[in-house]
């Protein structure tokens, strides 16, 4: 991979855009397309997003979300019994070898795989793999437990099936197109439209940047592609779980990014807003 960094604003991505020579080119054109675990970096740009810095929990925004109207019910929730009752008993699991998990059922499959990744994280010498598989598990786990405390017919679950997606960017003359697969997602139980992508890392994030941020804005354009459809017009989202740590990636774009995404003529350059220019991607980070 190139050691450029990626572009944090359109005045970065201009300056590489030129510097690679894909300023005026497209996903079309004669260039290599990797999957989503291997792109390359000038695939990378031809993606047209920017990545600015992720901002602190304390800074999250559920507007971004749309989801402002559903927060007295997330607060109400993770200030009941159930979850407080997680909150009391999940230190004392992490922190004491052999111990028996004293708090509810309903949260015993995600504390136990949960005290898994506490351990592994620090294991040097296990195999990275494994604690990858540790932390999907886990992550799925919670959020499957935090999902049931909802008192109401379940319309979505998360799935731990991997979903692949594939990116089609082919022509009647050759054909052109990248795949990338899920570590899980949030989905409707009806119709199995995916709602939220997961990916997961075995340890912090800044072990496996900038790759994973290539990675996952591959797999958010393929999903696009392939379902532009939804959910939500403009906006998608991708839950990071990499080792202890926790990242929510809003994903936004414009009618003009969505045509360039289909054989349309290219944006000038990326910009910070959603517009047709280019989607950038904002991501909420807490340790």
């Amino acid at each position: 991979m190139a050691n450029d960094k990626l572009p944090t604003n359109n005045i970065e991505w201009d300056h590489l855009a030129r510097k690679y020579n894909v300023e005026k080119r497209s996903l079309r054109m004669n260039l290599k397309l990797h999957s989503a675990s291997n792109v390359s970096y000038k695939q990378y740009l031809l993606f047209r997003t920017i990545l600015p810095a992720s901002v602190p929990k304390t800074r999250f925004d559920p507007r971004l979300l749309g989801i402002s109207h559903l927060m007295p019910t997330a607060d109400q929730i993770l200030n009941g019994p159930k979850f407080v009752d997680y909150l009391a008993n999940i230190p004392a699991y992490w922190t004491q070898p052999n111990a028996t998990w004293a708090g509810e059922d309903l949260f015993r499959t995600a504390a136990t795989w949960q005290g898994h990744v506490n351990y592994e994280q620090n294991m040097g010498t296990r195999f990275e793999g494994s604690k990858e598989a540790s932390v999907n598990a886990a992550f799925l786990a919670f959020l499957t437990a935090i999902a049931a405390l909802l008192d109401q017919p379940i319309k979505r679950q998360w799935s731990t099936a991997r979903r692949k997606l594939t990116a089609d960017f082919g022509t009647p003359q050759r054909k052109r197109q990248y795949v990338a697969y899920t570590d899980g997602q949030l989905e409707e139980v009806s119709s199995h439209r995916i709602l939220a992508l997961v990916e997961c890392k075995s340890g912090p994030r800044g072990r496996h940047s900038p790759g994973v941020d290539m990675q996952e804005v591959a797999q958010l354009v393929a999903w696009v592609k392939q379902h532009p459809a939804g959910p939500g017009a403009n906006r998608r989202v991708l839950l990071s779980k990499d080792g202890l740590e926790l990242y929510i990636s809003v994903f936004q774009y414009g009618p003009g990014w969505l045509r360039y995404l289909n054989g349309g003529p290219a944006p000038l350059s990326p910009q910070l807003t959603t517009n047709d220019k280019g989607p950038p991607i904002y991501s909420y980070g807490s340790q």
